[in-house]
């Protein structure tokens, strides 16, 4: 058979648009010259490719109504009335990836034929063959008996997307390896060394503060079996593996701040490329990955417009953006910056496990779109999907296991994801195919910490409590919404526009990302309100690719609608750019903590104390003290309640030590507690009640007096 001549000039627009009937937006449309002898046919030929089989109708018939329209906007081009001889062929030609299985491989067409009832009509065929429709299923999952189908599967496979498309490929490396100078130049700003001295900046040092104890008590220490710093000699209820591979790096000769950045640079680069692959996975274009990876950083929020108002009224708006160093906010710790980049900068091991909970992802989303595949409907597409055995049978173990060995082990990397990640997978194995592998995962996690959680844990490490609206202020529905509204701005409107114009694949996926959501305001682990705004973050990262798609589509479309997506990108991420100049501002020299790397104190404590030793200390956060791994009976209390632990009592009998005036009861309360060394430090408090060194001086031997004279470290241990 002839082949038809294809020039780049045969190419047409890929928008139609007629007046009363709309735009349709065709992937590829041109013009085709088939060879018939002297004379050459031509031909006008659409293709497209679409990643569902089942968008919630027929693909044929909107192949049929395609091919129509091509004939139609023939007039005035094509042929004129009343030359309706002069109408060219049309073919509308769709290429289905990820067929269902019963479906397979396969190629079908539909076209115009003639029937005699009655006989009589002459066969004129090139009169009425002026339509056809070619559908082309392909399915890697299962043989394909022909050549054809083979060819084109393996052009459309996903396995060779990233060579085939060279460009995509390119954009992305330049994409990647901006995200890494952007996340690396944050990462050591806010937490560097320079000129001998450690510089913490003041939106980090509070968390930094923990991390870098628990990273020096593995590099300077041996802090097996593994110990809270802020709350020595007990078990860990902090996931502080994260802090075990730095401290492990500054061990091999990476200074901790050096490793501390390497390692949070590289784990946020590869949440990101994990994120922008969920979004190319789901809709397969670049664009919206790079939107939903800039959602990710940028917040949404009504917070600034507020802001602006206010300064407005007060008439120093400008001096105001310019001199502020505070997060702004008005719903509670909305200003301590947990909403924001600053997140991904002081928990860095956060977006580890996001990497783990990426991949799993991942792993399942093409099972879930094969189950909503498919032409049934309603109430017997669940009963297929919840009752048929083809719904639950396992189809690929190994992924199973696979899944849940990498989110099990991330019980101590980052706890929350982990939860976060069951949720998500049983959002997604409602509504998929292979839910015994979902199980097999599930158990796999669950079992994991268990084990973990018993090895490093006594008794338990969460008080599970239902406790609807627990983040919001109001504990009512109405709160919640408030406080979504007031937090998130147009993000969750937005959101809800999003559901009702994507296909059921997507609605189902949906569903699954905003479980950790509601998770956030229905239950409360630990009493701390901080803890389970992850499980929100997490929700939101995933459901701001929806967000990217709609901004996207908006952008495809005209000038007003372009316009449109401009305003609403700017909304949906002013207060989180805006919140970047404060982490810029917030963390330079003026604004941060600075510990000399080789003080006196820091030294003399790595090289006196090991983690068998308990040290009574005030009330310290980020000190020469902490950074120096030693476990405190108490330090700064919110760390260690945070965590889980009874810290009042603690802190009662810490005060009251240092409080003491009979030297027996002293001795009695230090033996009691197992605390070896007493650091007093001048014009020292305990929760604002003032601390005294005679009692203490008259009982133990000074072992060590800071080079500046502020500090005195007293052995009260079996060496004293």
């Amino acid at each position: 058979s002839s082949v038809p001549e294809i020039r780049e000039s045969d190419l047409l627009s890929t928008e139609d648009t007629v007046p009363e009937e709309g735009t349709v937006y065709y992937d590829l449309r041109f013009f085709a010259y088939l060879p018939n002898g002297e004379e050459r046919i031509k031909l006008i030929i659409n293709v497209e490719a679409q990643k569902s089989f089942w968008p919630g109708y027929e693909l044929v018939s909107r192949g049929i109504f395609y091919g129509a329209r091509m004939i139609s906007a023939q007039l005035g081009t094509e042929f004129q009335i009343p030359n309706y001889n002069d109408i060219k062929k049309v073919y509308s030609i769709w290429i289905c990836m990820n067929t269902p299985q019963y479906i397979g491989n396969a190629v079908s067409e539909y076209h115009i034929v003639k029937e005699d009832p009655i006989p009589g009509f002459p066969e004129r065929k090139k009169a009425y063959d002026k339509l056809e429709v070619i559908m082309i299923g392909l399915n890697e999952n299962t043989d394909i008996p022909d050549e054809f189908p083979e060819i084109l599967s393996t052009c459309f496979s996903r396995k060779q997307t990233w060579i085939r498309e060279k460009k995509l490929f390119q954009k992305e490396c330049i994409f990647f390896l901006f995200v890494t100078v952007f996340a690396g130049w944050w990462m050591w700003y806010v937490f560097h060394s320079e000129g001998g001295s450690l510089y913490a900046g003041y939106t980090v040092f509070g968390d930094f503060s923990p991390h870098t104890a628990m990273i020096r008590s593995f590099s300077w220490g041996n802090n097996f079996p593994t110990q809270y710093p802020y709350f020595g000699g007990e078990d860990i209820k902090y996931h502080f593996m994260f802090q075990f591979l730095t401290g492990n790096l500054e061990y091999l000769g990476i200074p901790m701040e050096v490793g501390f950045s390497i390692l949070g640079t590289m784990f946020f680069t590869a949440m990101v490329i994990l994120v922008y692959s969920a979004a190319q996975w789901i809709f397969g274009v670049f664009s919206v990955g790079v939107c939903s990876v800039i959602l990710l950083c940028f917040r949404s929020s009504f917070s600034f417009w507020r802001f602006v108002w206010e300064h407005l009224q007060k008439q120093d708006l400008w001096e105001t953006l310019r001199t502020n160093t505070e997060f702004i906010g008005y719903t509670a710790n909305e200003n301590w910056g947990l909403w924001n980049l600053n997140v991904y900068l002081n928990q860095r091991h956060l977006a580890f496990g996001m990497c783990a909970l990426g991949l799993a992802l991942l792993l399942y989303l093409p099972d879930l779109e094969k189950a909503c595949g498919g032409s049934q409907n309603g109430l017997s597409w669940l009963k297929t999907c919840w009752f048929h055995w083809e719904s639950w049978k396992s189809r690929n173990w190994k992924r199973a296991v696979f899944a849940g060995v990498i989110l099990g082990a991330c019980v101590f990397w980052n706890g929350a994801v982990v939860i976060a990640a069951l949720l998500i997978l049983a959002g997604m194995g409602l509504f998929s195919r292979a839910k015994l592998d979902y199980a097999l995962t599930a158990a796999i996690i669950l079992a994991a910490s268990a084990l973990e959680s018993s090895w490093f844990i006594d008794g338990k490490s969460m008080d599970f409590q239902l406790q609807f609206g627990f983040l919001a202020d109001t504990a009512t529905v109405w709160g919640v919404v408030k406080y979504l509204l007031a937090l998130f701005g147009i993000f969750f409107p937005l959101l809800i526009i999003a559901a009702f114009v994507i296909d059921r694949f997507m609605r189902c996926l949906l569903l699954a990302f905003t479980l950790p959501l509601v998770f956030a305001f229905t239950v409360s682990l630990t009493p701390d309100l901080a803890v389970n705004h992850k499980y929100v973050m997490i929700s939101m990262i995933f459901q701001g690719i929806f967000l990217a798609w709609i901004l996207w589509r908006l952008w495809q479309k005209d000038m007003w609608r372009k316009t449109v997506a401009v305003l609403l990108t700017f909304m949906l991420t002013v207060t989180g750019v805006y919140d970047l100049v404060v982490i810029y501002k917030d963390n330079d020299a003026q604004h941060s903590f600075q510990i000399a790397k080789d003080d006196d104190v820091t030294l003399w404590l790595k090289e006196n104390t090991d983690s068998q030793d308990l040290v009574l200390t005030p009330q310290y956060s980020f000190t020469r003290v902490t950074v120096s791994g030693v476990m405190m009976y108490c330090g700064w209390p919110y760390y260690a309640w945070s965590a889980g632990y009874p810290t009042d009592y603690r802190t009662a009998v810490a005060l009251q030590i240092y409080q003491e005036t009979d030297e027996e009861k002293l001795q009695e309360l230090v033996n009691r507690e197992d605390i070896t060394y007493i650091i007093y430090e001048e014009n020292m408090e305990i929760n604002g009640e003032k601390c005294y060194e005679e009692t203490i001086q008259n009982t133990y031997p000074l072992a060590y007096t800071s080079e500046d004279g502020t500090l005195r470290i007293y052995q009260t241990g079996e060496d004293a």
